[in-house]
């Protein structure tokens, strides 16, 4: 199946001082000066710039998606046709530097930052910049000033740097190479990319320090004179030089070959290194008027940060994302942690802050299933169309004919429709699959560079009514697709031909808005392209902000917290938050506290079950399934249970269950031999995965799926639960392996009185069939569930696990 994802989009924000500290070779950093001579690009005879402009006008012709949009938004200037027909007629003459820019300039003037025209090694592997970061603030007389909101301090850097470096956090900049700063910014913005005014404005202050040399030449002089107004209202004048900063290993990389499709720089394919000024000062906690005490924490996801703001307002939860592809985490243990986090830690808090300021999206399947957490009501996921073309049917037929978007795409071209229909990338059952945890009112604070899966998030808040948005500026950055690359599309094919498609030359890449997006619910298909998220409310930033983290930006939707709070009394909490264990033929009854709550809706695969008034506070109290739920045998379910107040919808919550059959009690010496011909010994349970792709008994074995090749995105569980004696016993089992190495795994647990022991940890790869034994001496005496737990990643799938000849048995003494 093909991979369909939203990309971590490389914007030109910049945060740009970091050293690459793994990276062998000369000193990552030097005077632009000294590097200059080695930023070359490489030459390209007339047959290489053909493949190249051939590639080009195949992917702006006929598979980028927003070409009417672009049209109608900018008018005849983004049409690319008329100027790659120049470049046709003047191929055999032009310079590689103009033709290069002049293809550049055709996807600048595009303003999509999912499009774009990567340059060549080794030229692609330089950036240059000025040692600080840029940010327009209101000032203390109320004008908008840009001033200096962080400097870098690496050492190695900073020795390039005249002396005195007198450049601080405050400091206004009012000339920039001998223009006004009005009029240096406006000279930024025709290749700022920036797809509405806000988003220009913010990509065009960015440029003024850094040029990120994958996408833009370079600077035409060594250094750069300014004129700042320091805090003390006093007026410097400096001249800095431009910084060059070398990816030593992109460099090396053009001296790699090119293995099975694959290039290892390729932006969209491999994490791009994030190179940033030290951490945000916003996660410097210091006591303030906003925070007060603060209660903090970070998590083994980078891109994942939260706190609990005590203010003059109240206490308030607060969650930075700075990404939705996760740098360590996959993207359903960002979701898992987030939800511990709302149900956990920042569960007693008056309001929910989401931090997604410069957030330039990511995985959409993560964006859009993180809203249920914190929705009463459920979320239907955004739709995207593919465009009708001759090169999108080769690629898509070739690639994964059985798509639901290949099938589209064939019906579009049978009924000569230029597109094809909407259909959603992710489906509504995942993104509805967990249920409401968090119950006062959320506010979600973004930028103009907030972009891709980012607007995706703010989008649906707004769209079902979750929460409020609140914005530095008028509205998101405006980029409304799910965005591929040539070489992603050229790696789909694996050893299959290519047909038109042709790799380029040098580590080069394209980048392309493959898919747009439209929203839902009140804003049912209205395009984010150009458009963005429109803000619901502003919090812009003040001079103050430069120096207490944001705080007063963050006041502001405090105080709003504080208003909204008083009206979000519902909420439903469930003894067992994560699944429910109803033993066969027992009474199906689950304990749980509630306030202001008149009725409860039961719901099983998307049918009404039954509707029961209920008292409006219920704490610790036994609730009773309804009578279609059946406990006669060994299974599992999953139930929505919908809380209204007077009529109105207030929670919404599901309930995870399994039907598990009574602890088998073992005699002394006795041996059990697990029944693999039908579940009456095991208790089979998937955990947001279909059912069918879970463990399954058949042939006397315990496989995966239908046995022939799992599924991504897979958790399933096997369990046996036994009593054991009081005499050595062990566990015995046989099991194939043929999964992705280290990816795809099975692990085998007991879980004693609530705790998780480990007896065979995560096999996987690809292993023939094995006798396995493990001592099950530490459970003598006690009741215990044996659990054989798969778990599956997005990629790369395989045939499965096989398991047979399960048992339990005395050790024998030799």
């Amino acid at each position: 199946m093909l991979t369909l994802r939203f990309t971590k989009t490389v914007l030109i924000t910049l945060a740009v001082l970091t050293s690459l500290s793994a990276v062998a070779g000369p000193p990552v950093y030097s005077l632009l000066s000294n590097a200059r001579s080695n930023i070359q690009l490489p030459h390209y005879s007339v047959d290489q710039k053909k493949v190249v402009l051939g590639q080009v006008r195949i992917i702006l012709e006929e598979i980028y998606v927003h070409m009417e949009v672009k049209l109608k938004d900018f008018g005849p200037d983004a049409n690319p046709v008329p100027a790659l027909n120049i470049i046709e007629k003047q191929i055999d003459t032009i310079t590689d530097l103009d033709f290069h820019k002049q293809l550049s300039d055709i996807f600048i003037r595009l303003r999509d930052l999912h499009s774009l025209y990567y340059l060549p090694r080794p030229f692609s592997c330089y950036e240059t910049f000025l040692p600080f970061n840029l940010k327009e603030v209101r000032a203390a007389d109320g004008k908008l000033v840009i001033a200096v909101s962080e400097v870098g301090d690496d050492e190695q850097m900073l020795k390039l740097l005249p002396k005195p470096f007198n450049v601080k956090v405050g400091d206004i900049i009012t000339s920039y190479d001998g223009l006004s700063i009005t009029d240096a910014i406006n000279a930024k913005m025709p290749r700022s990319l920036g797809a509405n005014p806000g988003a220009s404005r913010r990509n065009s202050i960015k440029a003024l320090k850094y040029f990120q040399h994958n996408l833009e030449f370079l600077p035409e002089k060594d250094s750069i004179k300014l004129e700042f107004l320091n805090g003390q209202g006093v007026k410097y004048k400096t001249e800095l030089p431009w910084i060059a900063l070398t990816n030593w290993s992109c460099i090396a990389e053009e001296h790699t070959p090119v293995q099975n499709n694959l290039i290892t720089n390729n932006p969209f394919s491999l994490k791009q290194k994030s190179l940033k000024l030290k951490p945000k000062t916003k996660r410097i906690q210091k006591p303030s008027k906003t925070r007060g005490e603060t209660t903090q924490g970070h998590t083994n996801e980078p891109s994942l940060y939260w706190q609990i703001n005590k203010s003059i307002y109240g206490n308030f939860g607060y969650i930075q994302l700075t990404s939705f592809t996760p740098d360590v985490f996959t993207t359903g243990e960002v979701v898992t942690t987030i939800k511990n986090l709302l149900r956990n830690e920042l569960k007693n808090t008056d309001g929910l802050m989401f931090d997604l300021r410069g957030n330039p999206g990511g995985q959409l399947p993560l964006a859009e299933r993180l809203i249920q957490l914190i929705s009463p009501r459920e979320i239907v996921p955004s739709t995207f169309y593919l465009k009708n073309s001759p090169a999108n049917l080769f690629y898509m037929n070739n690639v994964d004919s059985l798509d639901p978007f290949t099938i589209a795409l064939n019906e579009a071209d049978r009924l000569g429709l230029p597109y094809t229909e909407q259909l959603p990338i992710d489906s509504f059952e995942h993104i509805n699959d967990l249920g409401q945890v968090y119950f006062k009112p959320v506010t979600v604070f973004v930028d103009s560079a907030c972009y891709s899966a980012c607007e995706t998030f703010a989008s649906l808040v707004q769209d079902f009514k979750v929460g409020t948005i609140f914005g530095e500026d008028l509205s998101t950055g405006g980029g409304g697709a799910n965005v591929y690359s040539l070489n992603e599309m050229l790696g789909g094919f694996e050893d299959k031909d290519t047909g038109p498609f042709k790799r380029l030359y040098h580590g080069q890449n394209i980048s392309f808005a493959f898919r747009e997006s439209f929203r839902g619910g009140i804003n049912k298909d209205v395009h984010i392209e150009d458009a963005g998220v429109k803000a619901d409310r502003l919090s812009p930033p003040s001079m103050s902000d430069l120096f207490n983290a944001t705080n007063d930006q963050l006041l502001v939707l405090q105080k709003f917290l504080n208003e909204e709070s008083p009206k979000y009394t519902s909420n439903i909490y469930l003894t067992n938050e994560e699944r429910h264990d109803f033993i066969i033929n027992s009474k199906a009854q689950f304990s749980a506290s509630w306030n202001d709550t008149t009725s409860l809706d039961f719901k099983k695969d998307g049918k009404n079950l039954e509707r029961r008034s209920i008292p409006s506070i219920g704490t610790n109290l036994s609730v009773r399934l309804p009578k279609s739920v059946a406990t006669n045998k060994v299974g599992q379910g999953r139930l929505e249970i919908l809380g209204a107040k007077a009529g109105v919808r207030v929670w919404r919550k599901i309930l995870n269950y399994r039907v598990i059959p009574a602890s088998k009690i073992i005699g002394l010496n006795q041996n059990i031999n697990i029944n693999l011909k039908d579940d009456r010994d095991l208790a089979l349970y998937t955990h947001n995965t279909l059912k069918k792709n879970g463990w399954n008994i058949s042939d006397d074995s315990l496989s995966l799926g239908d046995g022939s090749q799992y599924a991504n995105l897979t958790y399933a569980e096997a369990s046996l639960f036994i009593t054991m004696p009081n005499a050595n016993y062990e566990l015995k089992f046989d099991a194939s392996v043929k999964t992705e190495a280290s990816f795809d795994t099975m692990k085998v647990i007991a879980v004693f009185n609530g705790t998780e022991v480990v007896l065979v940890d995560k096999l996987s790869g690809d292993i023939p069939m094995t006798s396995y034994k493990v001592d099950l001496t530490q459970f003598n005496g006690k009741a215990v569930e044996i659990r054989f737990v798969f778990e599956s990643d997005e990629g790369k799938t395989d045939k499965g696990i096989t398991i047979k000849n399960i048992s339990v048995s005395p050790v024998k003494n030799l």
